[in-house]
């Protein structure tokens, strides 16, 4: 079981709590996997700092995290580690008017989440926020050269003289028509 970090909403002093963030990397991952994230690699687990407020029936959790995570580069395949520092703002919703049917959204409540029951997980939050931090598509530097589509040789470490691949043919039509085009 993972330990959290968990404040009950009502027991939220009037001037709110500061939380010390020091996850290990196995609890980190154990959180990610929880969300359904398998492959990500923890390095160091999320630390930082959050401030847990309440006012009436919002709750607001602002803080930083930083944490370095183990990525594969998308062109090269190559494993690098990615330090992650992310500022957070979040604010939670404890009751919501749940009425049933369609409601169209105004753009203040795309900024706030229902808070799932009566408890606020700040590891929780931690994870979220470093898994968020993270791009979509990694790459171990900007100017990877990434693998050969030929030969499959990483082109950061060795030159390739393979030529480019002759275009497929379905697409010949294409390349004459945008040939004509450009005349």
């Amino acid at each position: 079981m993972v330990p959290k970090f968990v404040i009950a909403v009502d027991r939220i002093p009037s001037e709110g709590w500061s939380v010390h963030i020091d996850l290990r990397s196995e609890q980190a991952g154990a959180i990610a996997r929880e969300r359904g994230w398998t492959r990500v690699e923890w390095v160091s687990g999320p630390e930082g700092s959050a401030r847990v407020l309440r006012s009436g029936r919002d709750v607001f959790v602002t803080g930083e995290v930083r944490a370095v995570v183990r990525c594969t580069c998308v062109r090269c395949l190559e494993r690098h580690d990615r330090a992650v520092t992310e500022a957070f703002h979040l604010t939670y919703v404890t009751d919501i008017d749940a009425e049933p049917g369609e409601h169209e959204l105004r753009p203040e409540d795309m900024e706030v989440e229902a808070l799932p029951g009566d408890t606020v997980d700040v590891a929780d939050i931690a994870v979220e926020q470093v898994l968020l931090a993270l791009p979509d598509h990694p790459v171990c530097h900007p100017d990877c050269r990434g693998l050969c589509p030929v030969c499959g040789t990483d082109r950061n470490r060795t030159p390739c003289d393979c030529r480019a691949q002759a275009p497929d043919p379905r697409f010949a039509a294409l390349a004459r028509w945008k040939s004509s085009r450009a005349s």
